[in-house]
């Protein structure tokens, strides 16, 4: 029996003939209650029912629908499962929002490293803004310093241009050759006057002597060498060796000094006003340069072979004033050759040296200026100065210099004069008459013996 019937049985007849009248539908409207009602608010729905049992009451023999209690069954089955689907919801939202707050610590953590590398970037692009800011900086610097070395390379090709090529050449090796030069003209006059040693001269000079010849004999201090006095202490021979050195080293001196701006004598008062007016290092470029190219245009002055010779001329021009026959009436030339028959050899090595030195002297100094020194004829004795190369007894100052039988070498640095070489002079008492005799050979590198070392 139904609940509804269990109620109908218990009323009165007017009842049940009131239960009997009431439409089936409210039955069926109470069995069709919400779902979702039941399961929001079930205990509603419970009351609901139990408060009014009325509503379930049918007529006697009113048939009940079928499967009512299976209907009321699948309700609390329901309620159930969706009771164990909520804990289950709740179990897995505890679970989420577990997770939640986990993903949220791993968010904050990460949020934090990106703070961390955020202040890191902001500070990696200062620094590079820095390191930019100074590689332009040394960029412009690089590119001034660029110019301003271009600039400066220009100008110094500029000015080497003009120049020509200077070398080091110590002063050692510069004083070195001119030992070397001093001794292979020693060599040579003394190789010529011995070849003529026990020759008797004319008395008389030859009557067709040079007015110039002579005037630059007696200039050097050689004349009165190549002819002695009847009365002089020294020997024919070795007044003979001093004369022909006096006049080698004139030679000497004269073709250092201007030899080679024999066809370009327009410049020697140019280069005078240079060194004059212009700083000392202008002056010497410019110098240099003048002599480089008067040099190359001297066709033929520049030959060992062409410079021997004419050393022979003026050694057999010396021989023919100093009385010795050279040959009756023969020429210059003719003479020129009888001397290189005897002395061709050592006149090709100072012919060397002398263009070597030449060149070092006009085109390689490149300090100052470096010049070649002789003493005068006539001048008083300066021991500070000179050296004394034929003496007798010692020579005091009041003694004169008859000619210079060694070159010397002095620098000049701003106007500062340093004598690196000193020259060696013959002196007066050669030739005065005297029981004291002087000593028959020179007492320097003049004399026959090993080729002097260069110092």
């Amino acid at each position: 029996m139904t609940y509804a019937g269990r109620v109908a049985s218990t009323k009165t007849s007017g009842q049940v003939e009131h239960a009997t009248d009431e439409p089936v539908a409210d039955e069926t409207r109470q069995e069709t209650i919400s779902p979702i009602a039941m399961e929001v608010v079930p205990s509603a729905a419970s009351e609901e029912v139990h408060d009014d049992p009325s509503r379930y009451t049918r007529a006697p023999g009113a048939r009940t629908r079928t499967g009512s209690q299976p209907a009321r069954l699948t309700l609390r089955e329901k309620y159930e499962r969706k009771g164990k689907k909520l804990v289950e919801c709740a179990a897995e939202l505890e679970q989420a929002r577990l997770a939640c707050d986990a993903y949220k610590r791993e968010l904050r953590v990460e949020r934090d490293k990106s703070q961390r590398l955020a202040i890191q970037r902001d500070d990696l692009n200062i620094k590079l803004s820095e390191s930019t800011n100074s590689l332009e900086s040394e960029r412009r610097l690089r590119a001034d310093a660029e110019d301003l070395l271009a600039k400066r390379s220009a100008e110094l090709d500029a000015t080497t241009a003009l120049l020509p090529t200077t070398e080091s050449i110590t002063d050692t090796r510069i004083v070195g050759l001119f030992r070397d030069l001093n001794y292979e003209l020693a060599q040579s006059a003394t190789t010529v006057a011995e070849a003529y040693e026990g020759i008797t001269r004319r008395t008389r000079g030859p009557p067709g002597v040079q007015a110039s010849l002579k005037s630059r004999l007696e200039a050097c201090g050689a004349l009165p060498l190549l002819k002695p006095s009847s009365k002089s202490t020294v020997d024919p021979t070795t007044a003979l060796q001093i004369g022909l050195q006096a006049i080698l080293i004139d030679f000497a001196r004269t073709f250092l000094i201007d030899d080679v701006y024999q066809n370009a004598q327009g410049l020697k008062p140019i280069l005078a006003a240079l060194k004059n007016n212009e700083q000392e290092l202008v002056a010497s470029r410019w110098s240099s340069l003048a002599h480089q190219y008067a040099r190359n245009t001297a066709e033929g002055q520049s030959q060992p072979q062409q410079l021997s010779r004419r050393l022979a001329d003026a050694l057999g021009e010396a021989l023919m004033v100093a009385g010795y026959e050279t040959g009756e009436g023969a020429s210059a030339s003719a003479r020129g050759d009888l001397v290189l028959l005897k002395v061709e050899d050592t006149l090709l090595g100072v012919a060397r040296l002398l263009l070597e030195l030449d060149v070092i002297l006009g085109e390689k100094v490149s300090v100052g200026w470096m010049e070649s020194i002789v003493v005068p004829h006539g001048e008083s004795f300066q021991k500070d100065s000179m050296d004394a190369a034929f003496q007798g007894d010692g020579p005091s100052k009041s003694e004169k210099v008859v000619c210079s039988t060694a070159l010397g070498l002095r620098r000049t640095v701003k106007g500062e004069s340093t004598i690196l070489l000193k020259p060696m002079v013959a002196l007066s008492s050669l030739l005065r008459s005297s029981t004291a005799r002087p000593s028959a050979r020179p007492s320097h590198r003049g004399r026959r013996g090993g080729r002097p070392s260069r110092g």
